[in-house]
């Protein structure tokens, strides 16, 4: 039975899911350098010899129409993975099917899961260099029968592993004598981002509670409410996610590691050279790709920084920026300064109005009820609107949601009442918080993470909520 070998970016109706660069990375090798083109990537469908390799706010309802599955790229780029939730979908009726991977690491190895007709079938880390895998195969040749298939990768980029890469470069596949071929995959009408920390990226949602090592196979999309929500809706998800990544700072209040630094960006929190050199720190084209929603769940790891020694803030032109302390309420009040006055007003209010003092009100009442510090109250909320701004920005007609609650749902004050002021300030109402259920003992998983229970429950909770919103 004759194959054919197909450059990924030639297979027919493919649709690419998650973020792109524009940059042609198919002029790269896996370790980032030049590379001469493959003899099949000169050709559509060569036939081989089978390889030894290894297997401003408007209404929801004005959203632009879906972007195309047009890739950025040309016709010879393999297909780079760059996020949680990025990957492809095809629909074929071949008989066999492979996948042709690229990877490289130094020490958190990529993950990707297989579904075939919306159930997984496979999940695996992918090898170093290039490795092929088989999808499917002994299929019924020439059935009336389509499979659609959707591979997507598990794991998160990782910051530090400068090495991390993971693309898909092509497909061999059997039974095309037989008229096996491909049908184009619709785009998805609805789409819907989903910003924010380990939860979002679905750290904890495979393996046994107490497993606690730092390894990928305790990360997966699949499980996420995101992707949980995406299915339910039958909508595109895009992911922009970190663990311990925060609003303001990270889990140890390192102002460094905090999502609006990365989120303009393809794949921020992926630094290095070959990184660099694919496009991973080059600015991301919003307007390729327009959802009806975002939602941010964002400030877990914010909460756990109160908790921290104060860190050098070597990102922010204001100095001093203060990072969060371990006060107290009442030990350090709101003091009248133009310091205080310009750190709390940020982007949208002039110090001494009655907005600044509403927004300072706001800080103390909470601080009082949360037994924190009134500053790092309102420095928070004040990151929180002006990163919703940055949101609204680059998604002018999307349903906003913040979303919070999983752990100490108490502390999700601090994020509904900075929506709040974020409406009352600018005159967007396209906006809403959502209280998320709290994982609770039988819910949680591992990395002492919400577990794929708790992600279920969340996911329910959204899925109403936005089929309320948006009229779905």
């Amino acid at each position: 039975m004759s194959e054919k070998v197909i450059p990924i970016r030639e297979v027919p109706g493919l649709l690419v899911l998650g973020r792109e660069s524009t940059r042609d990375a198919g002029a790269m090798n896996v370790s980032g350098t030049q590379a001469k083109p493959s003899a099949s990537s000169k050709a559509s469908a060569t036939s081989v010899q089978r390889e030894t390799s290894p297997a401003s706010a408007t209404s929801p309802a004005s959203a632009t129409s879906p972007a195309s599955a047009t890739s950025p790229a040309s016709a010879t780029s393999p297909v780079v993975l760059w996020r949680n939730g990025s990957g492809i979908e095809f629909t074929t009726n071949a008989s066999a099917v492979w996948v042709r991977f690229e990877a490289d690491w130094q020490r958190m190895e990529p993950w990707v899961a297989i579904d075939l007709d919306g159930v997984q079938i496979q999940r695996f880390a992918v090898a170093h260099g290039t490795s092929e895998m088989q999808i499917f195969g002994n299929m019924n040749p020439g059935q009336l029968r389509d499979w659609h298939v959707r591979i997507v990768r598990e794991n998160q980029s990782e910051p530090g592993d400068d090495q991390q890469y993971l693309a898909i470069t092509a497909l061999r596949v059997e039974g095309v004598e037989q008229g096996g071929g491909f049908t184009p995959v619709e785009p998805y009408a609805r789409r819907i981002e989903f910003i924010g920390d380990s939860i979002t990226t679905g750290e904890g949602t495979t393996g046994a509670r107490g497993d606690n090592d730092w390894s990928s196979v305790f990360f997966s999309y699949e499980n996420s409410y995101a992707n949980l929500v995406g299915r339910a809706l039958n909508a595109d998800v895009r992911v922009c996610s970190q663990s311990g990544w925060g609003l303001r700072a990270d889990w140890r209040n390192d102002r460094a590691n905090r999502i609006p630094l990365i989120y303009e960006k393809v794949c921020g929190a992926s630094t290095g050279e070959s990184q660099q050199a694919r496009g991973s720190q080059d600015a991301y084209d919003f307007s390729s790709w327009q959802p009806q929603a975002v939602v941010i769940n964002l400030g877990t790891n914010d909460r756990n920084g109160f908790r921290m020694p104060a860190l050098a803030d070597t990102t922010s032109k204001l100095e001093p920026q203060p990072l969060f302390k371990e006060h107290q309420a009442g030990e350090r009040e709101l003091e009248e300064s133009m310091w205080v006055n310009a750190h709390i007003a940020g982007q949208f209010e002039l110090a001494g109005t009655d907005n600044l003092e509403k927004l300072r009100d706001d800080a103390l009442k909470i601080a009082t009820t949360l037994n924190a510090d009134a500053l790092d109250i309102a420095l928070l909320q004040r990151d929180a609107r002006e990163f919703v701004a940055m949101v609204r920005k680059n998604n002018p007609t999307a349903l906003i949601v913040w979303a919070f609650g999983l752990y100490e749902p108490e502390f999700g004050v601090v994020f509904r009442r900075a929506l709040e002021q974020y409406s009352e300030l600018s005159g967007d109402t396209n906006v809403k918080f959502v209280l998320l259920p709290q994982m609770r003992e039988e819910t949680t998983g591992a990395h002492e993470h919400p577990g794929a229970k708790a992600h279920q429950e969340c996911a329910q909770v959204l899925v109403k909520e936005l089929k309320a919103a948006l009229k779905w």
